[in-house]
């Protein structure tokens, strides 16, 4: 019987795969008897078979067949097996505590053994599931990911094109079969100094002169003074590569020094108040944070408000990445818990900011008003800026924003994950009856109609996106409107291109 014959007779198979036959040690039949299939056992997750077999790889379903041979897995002892890598700050500081929250949430107690934690039944005393925590950077994580050494990957970038080439190489093919990720947490990178530093902020050029350069002192010392000692990431690491990204550039730090804990770069600050550091805002500890300022005389601190909104430009969003392949049901329950509003408080206390979707009423943003006023109204005019206030001032910003990967018109891979954010929230009947109003908006740069049509057509796009993943039974809960305001509302300045990037964008608002 050919390999789709057996997976349309089975009706169980959910991925067929060419692939290597190798030793055959188990044999799965249907329970009529009428088809049999033997091969490989690659794993079973306590309700679906993986097996490598002569038809390729299929996924079979245990309830509708029967496992013989010595491979064949105990089905009433199984206990999920799931390995997660991340950076120190996430193994070590956040983890743990989503863990503890997860198990307190599904009625397990849980325990450490060698490492490992162990959930367990609290009735029937039964070991439901092993979690174990690997330390690594983003770059072996998905590697690891990517050759079936892990099960989740926790990393501060999206997948790149890097790690769909390593996974092909590991024998995934990553472009047909995908990972899929979601951003459970938001942290960024920030500059920091110590808290006798007399400044506030620090502009994006000078920051970039620091890190190249390593001997330039403070604009308020003396040139006899010390020079700004400046401490970064570990050299190599994924931190520092979407740093150089983030600053239009490599960064060469040849003169720095660099740290392979992040907590290592606030102390380190600290005890010298000539350094200058760059860190994440979940190491930030006791270091006084620089906010990051423009040409124009506008300056964005990282703050939860300003990472929530996307309105910072060192972002750096926790990505949780899981594989193509089918998880065992307690991994996919803590993936989704970890995207829940119930994990929001065990991730803020680790330090990071959470990733829940909050409503911030327009009164409350004076600021974007002021600066929309200002820098909008001059090139787009004030009739542009009040036509923006009226279809919002009586509305509430969602903390989601939407931006567009360089030179085309797909999302980005954060904002990938805030369609999936805002469709599990329409899910939730959180807006239910209420209009939500996709507002596109551009930078300041070419003549203000192109600008307003380009901020129109990305509103709609990602409109669009979310209607796409919206189930056709949800999509009458909310009504869902496009709008573009063009250049009128800035929030950073447009003469450097990360102020550009921020400026280019479609918001969501309630109304």
């Amino acid at each position: 019987m050919g390999w789709r014959r057996a997976c349309a007779v089975l009706g169980a198979a959910l991925v067929c795969f060419a692939g290597a036959v190798a030793a055959q040690d188990v044999t799965l039949t249907s329970r009529d008897g009428a088809v049999t299939v033997s091969g490989t056992l690659l794993g079973y997750d306590g309700e679906f078979y993986r097996v490598e077999t002569e038809f390729g790889r299929l996924t079979l379903d245990g309830t509708g067949v029967v496992c013989s041979g010595p491979g064949c897995p105990s089905l009433t002892a199984f206990v999920a097996e799931l390995t997660v890598a991340g950076d120190a700050t996430v193994t070590g500081g956040l983890m743990p505590g989503l863990i503890a929250a997860f198990a307190s949430a599904e009625g397990y107690t849980i325990s450490d053994a060698d490492g490992v934690s162990v959930l367990t039944e609290a009735g029937t005393g039964r070991i439901a599931a092993r979690i174990e925590l690997r330390t690594m950077n983003a770059d072996a994580a998905l590697a690891a990911l990517a050759s079936g050494e892990i099960d989740l990957a926790l990393a501060r970038r999206p997948i790149l094109a890097v790690d769909v080439e390593g996974a092909r190489a590991a024998g995934e093919d990553w472009v047909s079969a995908p990972p899929r990720s979601s951003v459970i947490a938001l942290d960024a990178l920030v500059p920091v100094a110590s808290a006798s530093l007399p400044a506030d902020e620090i502009g994006t050029d000078e920051l970039r002169a620091f890190l190249a350069e390593g001997a330039a002192t403070w604009p308020w010392l003396e040139e006899a003074d010390p020079p700004v000692r400046v401490n970064l990431p570990s050299e190599g690491s994924a931190t520092l590569m979407l740093l150089g990204g983030m600053l239009d550039g490599p960064i060469d730090g040849k003169k720095a020094a660099h740290h392979d804990d992040p907590d290592d770069i606030s102390r380190a600050v600290l005890r010298d108040p000539f350094a200058l550091g760059v860190t994440t805002l979940s190491a930030l500890g006791r270091a006084k944070p620089l906010a990051l300022a423009g040409p124009c005389g506008t300056a964005t601190p990282a703050s939860s408000a300003s990472l929530r909104a996307g309105d910072y430009p060192l972002a750096a969003p926790l990505f949780l990445h899981r594989p193509p392949r089918r998880l065992p049901r307690v991994a996919r329950e803590f993936v989704g818990f970890v995207r829940s509003p119930d994990a929001q408080p065990p991730i803020e206390e680790a330090g990071f900011v959470g990733a829940g979707i909050e409503a911030v009423p327009f009164a409350q943003q004076a600021d974007r008003l002021a600066k929309a006023v200002i820098q909008g109204g001059e090139a787009a005019g004030l009739a542009e800026v009040q036509r923006m206030t009226l279809a919002l001032r009586d509305a509430a910003r969602l903390t989601v924003t939407f931006r567009f990967r360089d030179g085309s018109a797909d999302l980005d891979a954060a904002s990938m994950s805030n369609i999936e954010a805002l469709a599990d929230e329409i899910a939730r009947g959180a807006f239910d009856g209420r209009e939500l109003l996709f507002a596109g908006f551009s930078d300041g740069q070419g003549a203000a109609d192109v600008n307003l049509r380009l901020s129109r057509e990305r509103a709609r796009a990602a409109r669009q996106a979310l209607i796409t993943r919206l189930p056709e039974t949800e999509r009458d809960r909310v009504t869902l409107t496009s709008d573009g305001f063009g250049e009128v509302s800035p929030l950073a300045c447009d003469e450097v291109d990360w102020g550009r990037r921020i400026n280019r964008r479609v918001e969501v608002w309630l109304r």
